[in-house]
């Protein structure tokens, strides 16, 4: 079910654990001069302390991020599209973000135990939508596990899935099981930069029989299946279903230094790696099985076999201030 399979690959999106992109050729830069910089930035969980400050974004397509600081802490980063995340610290560690953690648009409260980040909990309008809970192996975070709530999944998929003539389908109609919305990510790590994410969830949901009929023109399959569904909705106004992921990406790098580097609000490989990301390649699939009977069968698989490659323009001081790929944008530092 192409639609539905899209709405949830973009929730793996958001969580920024995916990257999709056209296959493309890996151009490694030019590498052979070695940092001027004696020292790395500070690699402490919760700590964003880079060596040199980002003043300013400027993205390709017109929009500019402009980071503010107070002293060696990054409060706020405002944007011309009307964006703004802000951030706030306890013990010189980040406490809160507003704006947008995780590709989740709301307030993030972090939690630790002594120097290690133990949790993430996202709250959105007054209600908790997502909790990150993070494991830890050899002193760095080993991995995720990321609990969703029912009804934001299903609010996320309001305006993903479009129906005949456009119209929306309300989010209220999507029914989700709340015993296991769960993605789990492990990260493998090769020194100081994360070699591999592998991702495996399952998301049990229900679809009803107005959000079927709405999307049924657009759904991927035979005659046979659909006449199969169409007699189960005589006697059910919801079809019991399963969104199964199970993705690795690898990841390959430089030896320049990483102007994100820290466990800093949006903890991913880019924020997690000293280095700065020359590609990004992930391979898995996504099984979509529903429930007609007392045996589920399978719907469809949809593979995932894609790319993303990144290029780069450094300064004297190795850091990038230029960068090209699926996002074009120049870095300006204070």
């Amino acid at each position: 079910m192409k639609k539905t399979f899209t709405a949830f690959l973009a929730l793996a999106l958001a969580l920024g654990f995916t990257a999709c992109e056209k296959e493309q050729t890996v151009v490694t830069p030019d590498d052979d001069s070695t940092p001027t910089t004696p020292t790395e930035p500070t690699y402490k969980e919760g700590v964003y302390a880079p060596l040199m400050q980002i003043a300013s974004i400027d993205r390709e397509e017109g929009t500019c991020e402009t980071w503010n600081w107070e002293g060696d802490q990054l409060v706020s980063v405002t944007t011309t599209d009307n964006d703004t995340r802000t951030y706030t610290y306890a013990n010189g560690k980040l406490a809160t973000a507003r704006g947008s953690v995780f590709g989740i648009s709301g307030d993030a409260t972090f939690s630790y135990n002594g120097n290690q980040m133990t949790s993430c909990r996202l709250n959105n309008q007054g209600a908790d939508v997502a909790l990150v809970t993070f494991r830890h192996a050899d002193n760095r975070i080993s991995g995720a596990d990321v609990a969703l709530d029912a009804e934001y999944i299903s609010g996320m998929l309001d305006g993903l899935l479009l129906g005949g003539k456009g119209h929306r389908i309300d989010p209220k109609g999507i029914l989700l099981d709340t015993t296991d919305n769960s993605i789990h990510v492990d990260l493998l790590w090769n020194g100081k930069d994360v070699s591999q994410v592998l991702v495996a969830g399952d998301i049990p949901f229900q679809l009803t029989k107005e959000m079927y009929e709405t999307i049924k023109p657009y759904l991927p399959v035979d005659s046979s299946m659909l006449a199969l569904v169409d007699l189960y909705f005589l006697f059910s106004n919801a079809l019991p279903m399963n969104i199964s992921v199970a993705d690795t990406i690898d990841y390959t790098y430089d030896t320049k230094i990483n102007p994100y580097f820290c466990y800093f609000g949006n903890v991913n490989p880019t924020s997690l790696s000293l280095h700065n990301t020359l590609s990004s390649n992930n391979h898995g699939a996504v099984n979509i099985t529903v429930t007609l009977t007392s045996s589920p069968m399978q719907v469809t698989s949809q593979p995932l076999n894609d790319r993303k490659v990144y290029f780069y323009e450094y300064n004297d001081r190795n850091y990038p201030v230029m960068v090209e790929g699926s996002d074009n944008y120049t870095i300006t530092y204070r």
